[in-house]
C-alpha cells in the first residue's frame, strides 16, 4: 500500500540574504495533517553541518501548528545560514530543484556565474552532498549526465570557486529523481499510471496522486482557488502571504514554495527569477 501525499507548504523568506534578520523559512501544514510533527534539519553540510536555529510558534499566522525558524544576525548565522535546509514531516497517524525520472536521459544541471573570483586562477569546483568533489566537471557551469539517470544521482549539487566556498557565494541545485519512469508510479514495480497532472503539477511516484503548485489543486491540478487574485497559498489557498484585507496579485512574489517531493520548489503564479520577484508580462500554465 502506498500513503497519501502530505498536504504542507514550505515557505521561505530572504533565502538569498544570508543574515538578514527576516531570513526564515515557515512550515504550512494544511487540514487533515495540521496535527502532524515537524522537524528542521540541514540537507547536506555546504560550508559546516551545524543545525538550523530551534524553530518556533509563528504567531504572526495566527495558528500554534504552524512553525518558522529564523536566522538571526550575529553568532556567525551570516557565514552558517548559507546552505539548503529542510522541513521533516511526521503524520500523527503514523525534502529543494529540478524533478527528473529513473532512467531518464539528457538530463543537464546548469548554473551562471554572477560574479569573478577574488584570487585570479581561481576554477569553478562541483560537489555533491557536500562531500564529493566532482572533478570530471571542474571548470564547467554545467553538468551533464552521460547515463541514464539513477536514484543514487539524487541530491544537493553545489558549484563554487576552489579556494573560496568558505565565502558562501556559491550556487547550490537539488536534484530529485522519482523511482518510476515517467507517467508511472509505485516502485520498485511502478505498474501504476499517473493520472494528468496540469499546470506544473507533478505524480507523486509513491501514491500516484497529484502534487499541485501554489493556486492549483484537486484531483489533477485543474482547480484555480484564488479566483482571480494572489496572497495566497496552501492546499486550498487557505494562507496568506501577507495579512492585506484584499488578495493582489503580487503579494507572494519574492517567496520560494516548496512541496513535497517529488516537486521540489517553485516561485509563486506569475514570478520568476533568483529571487522570485521578477513579473511575467503573460501567465502561462
Amino acid at each position: 500500500m502506498y500513503g497519501e501525499v502530505v498536504h504542507i507548504t514550505v515557505v521561505t523568506a530572504g533565502y538569498t540574504r544570508v543574515g538578514s534578520s527576516r531570513g526564515q523559512y515557515q512550515c504550512y501544514p494544511s487540514d487533515p495533517d495540521t496535527d502532524a510533527t515537524l522537524s528542521f534539519r540541514r540537507s547536506a553540510p555546504i560550508t559546516t553541518d551545524r543545525s538550523p536555529p530551534e524553530d518556533v510558534i509563528h504567531t504572526g499566522a495566527g495558528s500554534a501548528f504552524i512553525r518558522k525558524v529564523v536566522f538571526p544576525t550575529g553568532d556567525g548565522w551570516d557565514r552558517d545560514g548559507f546552505g539548503p535546509f529542510y522541513s521533516k514531516f511526521t503524520s500523527s497517524d503514523g525534502w529543494f530543484t529540478k524533478t527528473v525520472n529513473v532512467n531518464e536521459t539528457g538530463v543537464m544541471i546548469s548554473m551562471t556565474s554572477r560574479y569573478s573570483p577574488d584570487a585570479s586562477g581561481s576554477m569553478i569546483t562541483w560537489m555533491k552532498d557536500g562531500s564529493e568533489v566532482l572533478t570530471s566537471f571542474d571548470g564547467q557551469t554545467e553538468i551533464s549526465f552521460p547515463n541514464p539517470i539513477q536514484t543514487s544521482d539524487q541530491g544537493i549539487y553545489e558549484i563554487y570557486y576552489d579556494n573560496e566556498r568558505s565565502l558562501n557565494r556559491g550556487g547550490i541545485y537539488r536534484l530529485i529523481v522519482r523511482e518510476c519512469p515517467a507517467g508511472k508510479w509505485g516502485p520498485p514495480e511502478c505498474y501504476g499510471i499517473c493520472d494528468k497532472c496540469y499546470n506544473g503539477g507533478v505524480c507523486d511516484d509513491k501514491s500516484g496522486l497529484c502534487i499541485c503548485p501554489n493556486n492549483f489543486k484537486g484531483p489533477n491540478c485543474l482547480e484555480i482557488c484564488r479566483n482571480g487574485g494572489g496572497n495566497r497559498y496552501g492546499l486550498n489557498c487557505e494562507f496568506r502571504c501577507t495579512n492585506s484585507a484584499s488578495d493582489p496579485v503580487a503579494h507572494c512574489h519574492g517567496y520560494l514554495f516548496c512541496l513535497p517531493d517529488p516537486y521540489g520548489c517553485s516561485c509563486d503564479v506569475g514570478a520568476y527569477g533568483l529571487s522570485c520577484n521578477t513579473r511575467k508580462s503573460s501567465i502561462f500554465y
